[in-house]
């Protein structure tokens, strides 16, 4: 299966624009994302027991055979599916409503007007009070995807759960969690089915809670791997029938519940595509590095505090953690639409851009571009980095850094 999506890295927009936008016929704006043809933008690499699978984001709106000046286009792949793509705090708003809790994203756009364009995630598009209408656009759109991310803090306000509560409730109540936030996507997701179009979920698009950033600097501390994906306890699951959601099971220990465990869990039973992290390199680099993504910090080597390379290999091992739990734990074969032998996919997104030398005649030129984009993709993407010789320019930088 292979997928285009567009536009998850669109600005904030104000609702005035995001309605102006919907009330256009000649463009079509939804959750951040203008449905116009755009370059790639993005590569998200799929990986499912042996099998690699990519997608690229770009978006014809019919494909089909044609020729023109003896040039031809082929046909796109059967299981292609067209769709659309948005993060949470860019599309959302109710940034204080429904229970959610602020994230880094939240407190860097408030530090300064020089931050996020002066703008804040408090109202965006308002995807929050008018999914409905959204989702109904994809539907006249005839998309066939639709990649949206999860809020953090929207499901944990505080970063992670711990222990269970009674109540009337479907699930299980576990301290910790905002039920409203389950809800609020639980009907997104069930929407899009209804609609014929297929879910796929990004766990991690930047919106760190802030919670976890002022109790052990987030993404800078091993923690963080626990708290997105690892459980710290024995668990007892016991079945819980329901005619809407048969798989749901219900925790009866206490336990600290992890972020991608509970989205697992409350949702893979519809949906069979999950993202772990969007754009790694982004978020360490333009989080930890050059200062220009929450939580803002410049690198050491440019007076600040921050720690891209451990950053991202946090982000990393929080992926594979992830990864871990979906698969070993049998969530992947939660998902019961279609086939009854269809199991769910996970992987992670990443960004990258191809660098060509200035003078391909030249061999440092050539040197050059091929060590830029080692340094930008190979990073996090290619298992040949780990068999590269000490003394090539990225496996002694990490040697350093990592070691360090």
């Amino acid at each position: 299966m292979i997928a285009a999506m567009i536009g998850e890295d669109t600005p904030l927009l104000s609702r005035r624009n995001a309605g102006a936008f919907r009330e256009n016929h000649k463009y079509k704006y939804f959750g951040g994302a203008v449905f116009v043809i755009l370059a790639i933008n993005a590569l998200l690499v799929t990986i499912n027991k042996h099998d690699i699978k990519m997608s690229a984001t770009i978006e014809p709106k019919n494909v089909q055979n044609t020729s023109h000046n003896n040039r031809s286009t082929s046909v796109f792949p059967t299981n292609f599916l067209w769709g659309a793509a948005t993060s949470a705090y860019q599309i959302e708003g109710g940034a204080s409503e429904g229970g959610r809790g602020p994230s880094i994203w939240d407190t860097w756009c408030l530090e300064s007007s020089d931050n996020c364009n002066g703008e804040t995630g408090n109202i965006t598009d308002d995807h929050f009070h008018h999914w409905q209408e959204d989702i109904e656009l994809m539907h006249s759109l005839g998309l066939k995807a639709y990649r949206f991310s999860i809020s953090w803090s929207r499901i944990l306000p505080t970063g992670v759960a711990e222990g269970t509560e009674s109540g009337d409730h479907r699930y299980s109540k576990t301290k910790g969690i905002n039920y409203d936030g389950v809800e609020f996507y639980n009907r997104i997701i069930d929407s899009l089915i209804s609609k014929g179009i297929e879910p796929f979920i990004t766990l991690y698009h930047w919106d760190l809670p802030q919670s976890l950033q002022d109790a052990y600097g987030g993404w800078e501390d091993e923690q963080i791997i626990e708290d997105f994906a690892r459980v710290r306890c024995y668990i007892a699951f016991i079945n819980e029938l329901s005619l809407d959601h048969p798989q749901v099971l219900t925790l009866q220990s206490f336990c600290f519940w992890q972020y991608a465990r509970i989205c697992f869990q409350f949702f893979g039973d519809r949906v069979k595509y999950w993202i772990t992290v969007n754009e790694a390199w982004t978020v360490a680099i333009g989080g930890y590095e050059q200062g220009t993504k929450a939580p803002g910090l410049l690198s050491e080597e440019k007076g600040g505090l921050g720690k891209p390379y451990l950053i991202a290999h946090h982000l990393l091992l929080a992926h594979a953690r992830a990864v871990g739990v979906y698969r070993e734990e049998g969530y992947s074969n939660w998902y019961f639409h279609g086939s009854s032998n269809t199991t769910g996919m996970i992987g992670i997104s990443h960004s990258g851009d191809y660098r060509f030398p200035v003078n391909p005649n030249s061999r440092e030129d050539r040197d050059a571009a091929t060590r830029a984009m080692e340094f930008q993709i190979g990073w996090l993407v290619s298992i040949w980095m780990i068999f590269l010789p000490l003394y090539h320019p990225l496996k002694h930088v990490l040697h350093i850094y990592l070691l360090d």
